[in-house]
């Protein structure tokens, strides 16, 4: 590897790897796409907003129960506003120990829109500072993710996850000349698909 930990900011380092995970809140907004005490939100939207009432929680479940899969957690956010005028999502940061390293957005799928008998999703994930974080630990975090959001299978998930994280690192992106760009490279990734496997699993959970 043309890098080493020395070239990555020591306070970085620490804000990542040697703080415990943070305490999350979990208090949601009272409605999607609120403007002036009402929402502006879509039919497929408040449905999203409905049946992801409780993804916070069971997400961060499995890093609760196995801590090595690392300090990860998402807190959702209080604004369900998107870039896009007039669209709205469930909103999430993302949390490596006490440092926000991110953010996730789960929105209706942009074609068939979102039922619960038809939970088509668009999940967009922005992790910062992800060259500074073991490849093993990012796959922790992304894969329940494309479980839980897309219905692919095996082999797409992974190849999607693994074409993601290895673009990154490909030469050509300039940084071989000036490692000291590490700490401000980010990950963007879209998961698309059936939320299926979430609704099943949250289903499960409440009986």
């Amino acid at each position: 590897m043309w890098w080493t930990k020395k070239t990555i900011d020591p306070n970085l380092q620490r804000a990542l790897f040697e703080t415990a995970p943070i305490t999350v809140k979990y208090q949601r907004p009272a409605d999607i796409g609120l403007f002036e005490g009402r929402s502006l939100a879509s039919d497929a939207e408040r449905q999203l907003f409905k049946d992801f009432a409780r993804f916070a929680m069971l997400f961060n479940r499995q890093f609760e129960s196995i801590p090595d899969l690392g300090p990860w957690r998402i807190q959702e956010l209080d604004d369900t506003d998107t870039d896009i005028l007039g669209a709205y999502a469930c909103r999430y940061d993302v949390f490596h120990g006490q440092m926000r390293v991110g953010n996730l957005e789960i929105s209706p799928g942009i074609i068939d829109g979102y039922t619960t008998d038809s939970p088509t999703v668009c999940a967009d994930v922005t992790i910062e500072h992800v060259l500074t974080l073991p490849f093993w630990r990012m796959w922790a975090f992304l894969e329940p993710l494309s479980i839980y959001l897309t219905g692919d299978d095996e082999t797409k998930r992974r190849a999607d996850i693994n074409h993601a994280l290895l673009a990154l690192i490909w030469p050509g992106n300039g940084l071989q000349d000036d490692p000291g760009l590490i700490d401000l490279v980010e990950l963007n990734i879209r998961f698309e698909g059936s939320a299926a496997n979430y609704i099943e699993y949250k289903d499960g959970c409440e009986t």
